[in-house]
């Protein structure tokens, strides 16, 4: 008896480190903006699993790497101060950067996982899904909660027409693509439940293109994954078959995410358009940056913004043709290296972020850059 309670409390102090690291990840999906201060508090709590393992070994080649990318930073973040930008300003949009030496120790100090980031990821979705029925049943405790999201600014809780004719409650979060890439992971790790709350949790969002590109990612991990030729045959024409009875029988509000005609593609032409007619005013921006925290007039808000739905873009924008070249080559090398190493779902991953990302301002998110701690921690593991 003696002997399975010693079991117990041993399982017990195992358990809650992991159940800490999933409420630090749950939080920076949750509150990916900061504005309900989940997120400060959920990194707090990765420092304080931090010290539990104090001494990490790990290779130095991937941070040398990031931290010369860092530099890169410079010509824009001067360019911004001598423009008047305020540093406050500046700083909410290089911290990713500058930070991401420190996250990637805590994470690697915390032993953050592929299966932390599953959990959470389900965690999170449960949250929507729950929010979602609240707003259809009108229930008072979580209608109150809406309310109180919607005051703090951290997502949209509306009503949209998306999938159907009939307009449908949003309940979108700041990071409600995350789960795209942790969907991803789900498939991988086979936890198939989680994937499919995922997928549900960004239809009901709703993210028309979270939820093509989750699909689509999941087939390709399938695929990779298959030992022969005639099963990945198989399987393509399956995907073929699959994809054309889609577009036949699916709503129009979801086919729509591929017509240029939509509105959400004219806003994103008229985001490159207006990009392509700063850089034709200022040909050093091309190179250098306009700088964090600067301001454009986009056609496609028809206003003066600082940021665009276009994350690459975006980047070039900001930091210059030298900063964006020398960070998408830092990811290709890591996603050349992860499916190298066969955790091709890893890599999978990463890609589908970056697609997202397209059309999103998510490519540099605070859940992201955790995950591309654990995604760098895993090349650093192999043998």
């Amino acid at each position: 008896m003696a002997l399975q309670m010693t079991m117990q409390q041993e399982q017990s102090r195992a358990l809650l480190p992991e159940v800490l690291a999933t409420f630090c990840v749950f939080t920076t999906m949750l509150d990916s903006g900061g504005e309900l201060g989940l997120r400060s508090i959920g990194l707090l709590l990765l420092v304080v699993l931090c010290w539990r393992n104090p001494t990490v070994s790990f290779k130095s080649s991937m941070l040398i790497g990031w931290l010369a990318i860092v530099m890169l930073l410079l010509p824009s973040v001067l360019r911004s101060a001598f423009n008047g930008v305020e540093l406050t300003n500046i700083l909410v949009w290089i911290y990713p950067f500058l930070f991401f030496p420190l996250i990637y120790i805590m994470a690697r100090s915390s032993r953050l996982s592929e299966r932390i980031f599953v959990n959470a990821g389900l965690c999170f979705a449960l949250v929507i899904v729950l929010l979602f029925i609240g707003r259809i049943t009108g229930d008072e405790r979580l209608m109150w909660l809406n309310d109180q999201l919607t005051a703090k600014a951290s997502g949209f809780f509306n009503q949209k027409q998306a999938f159907f004719e009939d307009a449908m409650p949003v309940v979108y979060f700041q990071g409600t693509l995350s789960l795209v890439f942790v969907s991803i992971l789900a498939i991988g790790r086979k936890r198939y439940f989680q994937y499919f709350v995922m997928l549900l949790a960004l239809i009901l969002a709703p993210s028309r293109f979270g939820v093509t590109i989750s699909i689509l990612s999941a087939f390709v991990v399938f695929f990779v994954n298959l030992k022969t030729a005639k099963a990945q045959l198989a399987s393509v024409l399956f995907a073929l078959f699959a994809l054309t009875a889609g577009v036949l029988i699916l709503p129009n509000g979801f086919v729509e995410i591929f017509n240029h005609e939509s509105h959400g593609s004219r806003v994103r032409i008229g985001h490159v358009n207006s990009v392509e007619d700063v850089v034709e005013a200022d040909p050093t921006i091309a190179l250098l940056g306009a700088g964090p925290g600067t301001s454009f007039y986009s056609s496609g808000f028809d206003e003066y913004t600082d940021n665009i739905e276009i994350s690459q873009l975006e980047l070039l924008r900001k930091y210059g043709a030298v900063f964006f070249a020398a960070l998408m080559t830092f990811f290709l090398a890591l996603i050349v290296v992860l499916w190298r190493i066969r955790r091709r779902h890893t890599a999978c991953a990463l890609i589908a972020q970056f697609i997202v990302a397209t059309s999103n301002p998510v490519l540099l998110s605070s859940s992201f850059i955790l995950f591309l701690s654990v995604a760098l921690s895993e090349t650093e593991d192999v043998k």
